[in-house]
C-alpha cells in the first residue's frame, strides 16, 4: 500500500532531521577534540618556553689576606678568593645579581674552564 504524499516526504524530513542530527553531534565531538589537543599544544609550548632560571647573587667586597706573615687587602666573591664556581649545562638560563661593596670599581672576568668543548664524553 503506497504512502500519501505529505505521509513520505515526513518519513524523508525524519530521516533528514536524525542524520543532520548525528552529523551535528558527531561534528562537535571533533571539534571540542580539536580544541583540547590544541589546548594540551599551547600548555606544552609554554612550559618550554618558561624554562627554569637559576639566580645567583654575588657580594664582592674586600677581605684582610695573611700570606707569609703579611697582611693584604683582597677583593672576595660571596667570602671566597676567584669567588664560588657556576655548574650550567647547554641551555641553561642563568641571571647574575653582582652587588660591588667594594672601596673601588671593580671588574669580573667569568672564565669557562670545564666548559662542553673541553669535557671528553
Amino acid at each position: 500500500m503506497p504512502l500519501p504524499e505529505n505521509q513520505a516526504f515526513i518519513n524523508f524530513s525524519e530521516r533528514n532531521i536524525l542524520y543532520l542530527e548525528k552529523n551535528l553531534e558527531a561534528k562537535k565531538k571533533s571539534l571540542l577534540l580539536e580544541l583540547q589537543g590544541l589546548l594540551l599544544l599551547n600548555v606544552l609550548m609554554l612550559c618550554m618556553a618558561r624554562k627554569h632560571i637559576t639566580t645567583i647573587d654575588f657580594v664582592v667586597k674586600e677581605a684582610s689576606y695573611t700570606r707569609l706573615c703579611s697582611t693584604k687587602k683582597i677583593l672576595t666573591v660571596n667570602g671566597l678568593f676567584l669567588g664560588p664556581p657556576i655548574y650550567m649545562r647547554k641551555g641553561d638560563r642563568l641571571k647574575v645579581t653582582v652587588r660591588n661593596e667594594g672601596d673601588n670599581n671593580d671588574t669580573i672576568h667569568w672564565y669557562d674552564f670545564g666548559s662542553v668543548w673541553n669535557l671528553k664524553y
